[in-house]
Order: structure tokens, then C-alpha cells, then sequence
């Protein structure tokens, strides 16, 4: 089953990043670079997850998945993914609003790829085991 992934990226180099590091997962990603527009798509269309930066254009991240999450329609319960800044509130009051908060840091890919496959184990991907000594 493929599934519909929602971001909202304005940045041309990020999508393509985000599309090359989860290529072998059989994911659908639809983009949105206008925070409004991914409102509007969202409260019309289902989509399987959203994944949103810390700021995205004409509307805050926190709010966009706030304001879904309170309405009612086809994404009132979709999973969240929200990426925030180190330098941010470290993801604090992000945490009481997206279902998943993940640092942009040097291991976002890895984390969002390990995130989408806890969602989705049967996208294609496979959850790496954990290294010895680490629980």
C-alpha cells in the first residue's frame, strides 16, 4: 500500500533531499510549500501522516497542526511529525501538539526515516536492531 505523506517544505533542495534519503521506502510524498495551502489540502483530502518544519510560510508550524488536529475532517487524527530547530524550545511546546518531534540535527534523515517506519511498517523499509549494549 502506498502512502500519502503531506509536507510542507518551501525549500526545492530539502524536498529533494527528503525524497532521496527515503527512497526505498514506498512512500508518496506531496509537497506543499505555503503553510495556508497545506491547511486548506489538508482539510479536504486524507492524508496518512504530515511532516512540517519549524517555520513554514504564512503560518506557524505549532498552529497548522494545532488547528487540524481541532477539526474536524479527514486529518483530525493523522500523525504529526514536526521538525524543530536545536537552537528552538528543543521541541517542548511542540511536544503537546505533534505526535512526533524530531531535531534537525545531523541525524534528522535517520530519525524521520525510523519515525515513517514505526508508522508505516509496511512501506518497504526495515527498522534497523538496535547495537548491542543499547536499549
Amino acid at each position: 500500500m502506498l502512502r500519502k505523506i503531506l509536507v510542507v517544505e518551501k525549500s526545492a533542495v530539502i524536498r529533494r533531499q527528503l525524497e532521496e534519503a527515503m527512497q526505498e521506502l514506498r512512500l508518496q510524498f506531496v509537497f506543499e510549500t505555503d503553510g495556508l495551502k497545506a491547511f486548506a489540502k489538508l482539510l479536504k483530502e486524507p492524508y496518512d501522516a504530515l511532516i512540517v518544519p519549524p517555520h513554514v510560510a504564512t503560518i506557524e508550524a505549532e498552529n497548522l497542526v494545532a488547528f487540524i488536529k481541532m477539526q474536524k475532517g479527514p486529518n483530525q487524527k493523522t500523525p504529526a511529525i514536526l521538525i524543530y530547530h536545536a537552537i528552538d524550545s528543543g521541541g517542548e511546546s511542540e511536544q503537546g501538539i505533534a505526535d512526533y518531534c524530531l531535531p534537525h540535527d545531523k541525524s534528522l534523515w535517520e530519525n524521520l526515516e525510523l519515525t515513517l517506519l514505526k508508522l508505516f511498517p509496511d512501506c518497504g523499509g526495515q527498522i534497523p536492531p538496535l547495537p548491542i549494549g543499547r536499549k
